[in-house]
């Protein structure tokens, strides 16, 4: 949905390569070039598309920012982190396990959690209800937001910006 929000709202059209399993579109700030990729797998196997685009695209790891919803963040909220391990989240675990190493941004998106343990597949692959709407789409504003300035900003300012404590 982040990759989605960039897109539209910067008017990038975004393709699919013949044989690809992701979409890919190229965007501009003021002062870089940036590319947008939407994974067309699985969550589970979405690091499998990791090795040909940065086969292709050459970019450091602090340039390369995997966005991730989070549990553990309270809606509304995202954080970015440098590296770390992959933890629970699948998706990330495809993608350490493709590339072989965890030199990468992550920006986590909060999306809370359910109030049942046993709910929490049908929680992340459904879309929130009317009373969790507002701080869902808040979340994937500031996730748009910081994934931009990640791209031609400072890290360290970014990372200031973004993981202050906010009310939500």
């Amino acid at each position: 949905m982040v990759i989605e929000k960039i897109a539209e709202e910067h008017s990038i059209p975004m393709k699919k390569p013949f044989f690809k399993k992701y979409l890919i579109g190229k965007g501009q700030t003021e002062n870089c070039e940036y590319i947008l990729v939407k994974p067309l797998t699985y969550m589970n196997n979405s690091g499998i598309i990791f090795p040909g685009l940065l086969r292709r695209y050459t970019a450091p790891g602090d340039k390369v920012v995997v966005i991730v919803d989070n549990l553990d963040l309270p809606e509304g909220t995202c954080r970015i982190k440098k590296e770390g391990s992959p933890g629970t989240h699948n998706g990330l675990r495809s993608i350490v396990d493709n590339l072989g190493h965890n030199h990468f941004l992550r920006l986590f998106i909060g999306i809370g959690r359910p109030e049942k343990k046993e709910e929490i597949i049908s929680y992340v692959l459904t879309d929130p209800d009317a009373h969790h709407y507002p701080l869902f789409t808040r979340g994937i504003d500031r996730a748009a937001d910081a994934a931009l300035k990640l791209v031609s900003h400072p890290l360290d300012e970014v990372m200031n910006e973004y993981n202050r404590r906010t009310s939500a």
